[in-house]
This record gives structure tokens, C-alpha cells and sequence, in this order.
């Protein structure tokens, strides 16, 4: 029962305007000092015990444990690292390179920090200290969720340090709400950003559930937020990624949120194109290369991925590849079906699986359209080239109870549902 991690939320699918983002600062590491978390502390009462919400573990407050004493110096740097970043500190004689890398860096430091309290090699760490940090952030996140909406604010998502929230017409009490957190949870927090829009992304096999880590978004200056979605899995071709980003990059250029589904005859048109390059054997062959990790070593697949074809052609060279390690290759149309970058030099008849890269183009184009009311067979048949009966500017000018399959999926979630860009 004690063996949880931190709390997630499913967020609200659909496009969001004007969404808070609050992060704790460092929270598991401010957790681990906070509450003097370390092996020789959790378990153990003293004149001073403090214990850990919702599963009772005592933690010894009467001496500084091990792991505090080390993370302090680590956070006290980090924040004065991000007060130079921020500007709260003059930043004139920093070379800013280094501070942004030395703070990331930090930033590592913490979380390998609470990552190794349950290693069981760790001679300083124990199963409990674990558990007992992630109670603590449990409890933390909660405190936060419900002082957000007390103050009258819309929670829409909340992972693990972060919370999302509508703001609606309160941004002024913002900074009260920050206030009203650090005072419930002792523990410092920050507005990451306000961002003029994000959208939370469903489930690719269900599209009424929701998927906690993938979404994306633009703050107020500019700055983008993107995670889970194929630009940012490792795993994408760099050409379906930037691809993907440009569009992303159209969305964010347009300033008024009521305005954006005027974009989709042009976001349609820019997937187009690249389909039409993609098709004519024109995109370069360094920006179609997927790299995968390896699941297991070579010998204990019973079905071959494609890494693993791949894989297996670097071990008939003697280059073995092991469980975690990452290979490099092509989608091609001919068995093996994947080639690594080791044996196309010798392939001198590679034709390109473009049906492949085509799906992963659509799976993309999906994710940037889905949120402005596209569903995605229809997506299909204007990017493949077989239009239906809507065209892209349908999207624009008709209401929703002017499209039938829009109509629909308003009525499981009126108000809260990835239609309300074009509700009017």
C-alpha cells in the first residue's frame, strides 16, 4: 500500500486557453531536506518525529540525516543559478551557456538523488526513505490541487510536481495562490508561465481517454511546450519531427486563440507538401533514420522488431548490440525491412518504405489537427490525396452542428471537449 509513486492526473483532452503552469521547485530533492528523508531517519522516532501522510512512516527530525546534508549546498546553488537565469540577480559577467548547463546538471543531481533511495545496491538508501518520498509528494500535489481551486481556479492537469490550471479571469490572484501553496506544503513553488493555449492529447487507441504526458503548448512569449508527441520521442525521424514542430510553430504564431482553427487549410497544406516530398524519394536519407532502444538482448526476442533486424545485421559483423543500447536504421519495402546504417552502403537497390514514413507523417499531422476539431480519417484522405465530402476550409466556416461527426462528440463533453476553439 505504501509502494506508490506521484500522483497523475488525466487531463481535460482538447485545446486550452490562457492555462498556468505551476511547478514545485526541485520538489523531491526540497522533500528529502524538508523532511529529513534518508535511511538512518525514515523508521525511527525521536523526541522530534515527523510522519509521512497516508502511510504513517515515522522520520526521525532530532539530527540531519546523511541525504539532506548532501542536497543542501546542490539546491542552494540551483536557486542561485536560477535567479541569475531569471534576472533577479544582474547577469552581467556570466557566460549564460554555462549556467543554463550547471543548473540542468543540478537539476540531474536531484533526481538521481531520490531515484537511488530505492536502489537496492545503494548502501546509503532504503525501500522506505523511497516510499516515504513519494507520500510526501503525494500529499504536496493534493494541497496544491485543492488551494488552486479554492481560490477559484480550473485544474485541468496535474503530474507529479506540476499543476495546470485555468486561470479565467483570476490571473491577478495568482501570486496569493503560490503564497496560499508554499504556506500549506512548505515547500517552494513557481509560475513556470502562463501559456496562451495547450492541448491535452488523447489516447491513439481510444480517443476519449485522455494521456497524462502528451500535450503541447506556447507560453505568452513565444516559448513552446511539447511533450510526449513525435517531435520529441526519440524514436521519430528527424524529418516527421521537424515537420511536425513547423506546424506547431504556425499554430503559435497566431496570437488570438479564437482564430486558430483558421490555420487548418494551412496546416493541411504544409502536411501536404511534405507528403508529396516524402513520395518523391526527396527527402534526405540521414533525416529518415529512426534510432530505438534495444528492450532485450538479441537472443531473447521471439518475434524481431525492427531495431532487432537491424541489430541482427551488426552481429553477423561481429558488433554485438546489448539491452539498452541504441541502433540506428531505415524503413525499407524489401525483407528485412529495416536496414541498419552499417548495411545500406552495401544495399544498392534500397527502395524506402514510404508507406511506412506516410503513417508516421499522418500519426503526426494528428496530433498538431486533432485539437481543432479534425478527425483523423478525414485527415487521412486529404493528406493521401482522397478527399471526402468536407474540405479543410469546412473546418473553418461551418459550425460543429454543421458536421455531423463533430455534433457527436460535443455531446460527451460539452464546454470541456477539443471543439471549443470553433464553438461559434
Amino acid at each position: 500500500a505504501a509502494d506508490n509513486g506521484g500522483v497523475i492526473f488525466k487531463p481535460l483532452v482538447g485545446l486550452h486557453p490562457n492555462v498556468a503552469e505551476i511547478d514545485f521547485f526541485s520538489m523531491y530533492p526540497h522533500i528529502m531536506t524538508t523532511w529529513n528523508i534518508s535511511a538512518e531517519t525514515v523508521g525511527v522516532s525521536g523526541k522530534h518525529t515527523r510522519w509521512a501522510p497516508g502511510i504513517g512512516t515515522a522520520i526521525n527530525q532530532d539530527h540531519s540525516g546523511i541525504v539532506a546534508e548532501i542536497l543542501k549546498p546542490i539546491l542552494a546553488k540551483r536557486q542561485a543559478l536560477k535567479d541569475i537565469l531569471e534576472g533577479q540577480v544582474d547577469k552581467q559577467g556570466y557566460d549564460l551557456d554555462y549556467v543554463k548547463t550547471a543548473y540542468e546538471f543540478l537539476k540531474g543531481l536531484g533526481w538521481v538523488s531520490y531515484g537511488y533511495q530505492g536502489f537496492s545496491g545503494n548502501r546509503i538508501g532504503s525501500i522506505e526513505a523511497h516510499e516515504a518520498i513519494n507520500a510526501v509528494s503525494r500529499d504536496v500535489i493534493l494541497h496544491a490541487k485543492e488551494a488552486a481551486e479554492e481560490a477559484g481556479f480550473e485544474v485541468l492537469h496535474l503530474y507529479v510536481d506540476s499543476l495546470f490550471a485555468s486561470i479565467g479571469a483570476h490571473e491577478a490572484r495568482l501570486p496569493d495562490l503560490l503564497a496560499e501553496i508554499k504556506q500549506r506544503t512548505g515547500l517552494k513553488i513557481d509560475l513556470e508561465g502562463i501559456l496562451r493555449w495547450i492541448a491535452f492529447l488523447p489516447s491513439k487507441q481510444n480517443p476519449l481517454v485522455p494521456v497524462p504526458n502528451c500535450y503541447f503548448g506556447v507560453f505568452r512569449d513565444g516559448e513552446l511546450k511539447c511533450r510526449g508527441i513525435m517531435a520529441r520521442r526519440g524514436d521519430s525521424p528527424p524529418f516527421i519531427a521537424e515537420v511536425q514542430m513547423e506546424a506547431i510553430r504556425v499554430l503559435a504564431s497566431e496570437p488570438d486563440f479564437d482564430k486558430l482553427p483558421n490555420l487548418i487549410p494551412k496546416l493541411v497544406r504544409l502536411f501536404q507538401h511534405n507528403y508529396r516530398i516524402l513520395q518523391g524519394n526527396e527527402v534526405e536519407l540521414p533525416r529518415l533514420v529512426i534510432s530505438q532502444t534495444l528492450s532485450r538482448n538479441l537472443e531473447d526476442f521471439t518475434v524481431l522488431s525492427a531495431a532487432a533486424r537491424a541489430a541482427s545485421q551488426l552481429a553477423k559483423d561481429r558488433t554485438t548490440l546489448r539491452a539498452g543500447q541504441t541502433i540506428d536504421f531505415v524503413r525499407v519495402k524489401e525483407p528485412p525491412y529495416a536496414l541498419s546504417l552499417h548495411s545500406i552502403e552495401a544495399e544498392k537497390h534500397m527502395e524506402i518504405d514510404t508507406a511506412w514514413y506516410a503513417e508516421q507523417l499522418l500519426r503526426a499531422a494528428d496530433e498538431v489537427l486533432y485539437s481543432l476539431g479534425v478527425p483523423r480519417e478525414v485527415l487521412r484522405g486529404w493528406l493521401f490525396g482522397k478527399p471526402g465530402y468536407w474540405t479543410p476550409e469546412d473546418y473553418v466556416n461551418k459550425t460543429p452542428a454543421e458536421l455531423p461527426l463533430l455534433a457527436q462528440i460535443a455531446k460527451y463533453s460539452p464546454e470541456k471537449n477539443r471543439i471549443r476553439a470553433i464553438a461559434k
